[in-house]
């Protein structure tokens, strides 16, 4: 069961003038990598935006790598600051400025070069998905993983 908070429904209230008890939140961003071996002919899924790839490795360490070791690198000091949300904390000078010195120095320059990605341009875009207010993820969430 999908449980909407009150700060979702506010949102949904003040932003558009809609009284729903139960909104569903997305994000824009989305990326679907799959690799292009199909026994019996592929589905047309790049017209839904899929990216066919010979190998999903390289992307699958880019991604495991920028992103979920973005989360990591921001989750344990933000509760430390008793920071509830993500994009809380990189509203935060100091959580912000560790994770663009991680990435930048210690992360993107030992990932493995990914097919037609420039690899900080990625973290731009993971960069945003963690400022988006809209979004909500919380920071208990990020340190259970």
């Amino acid at each position: 069961m999908c449980i909407s908070d009150t700060r979702e429904i506010g949102i949904v209230a003040s932003e558009y003038g809609i009284d729903d008890a139960w909104p569903v939140f997305c994000e824009e961003f989305k990326q679907w990598v799959l690799e292009d071996r199909f026994p019996q002919g592929r589905p047309a899924l790049e017209e839904v935006g899929v990216q066919f790839v010979p190998d999903v490795a390289p992307y699958e360490h880019m991604k495991i790598r920028i992103l979920n070791g973005g989360h990591a690198a921001i989750a344990y000091p933000a509760a430390l600051l008793d920071i509830h949300f993500v994009h809380e904390a990189m509203a935060e000078p100091l959580s912000r400025a560790f994770l663009e010195k991680l990435e930048h120095e210690e992360i993107i320059p030992v990932i493995p070069q990914v097919p037609d990605t420039d690899l900080r341009e990625y973290y731009k875009l993971i960069e945003t998905r963690f400022s988006n207010p809209k979004i909500g993820d919380t920071v208990a969430r990020l340190a259970q993983d």
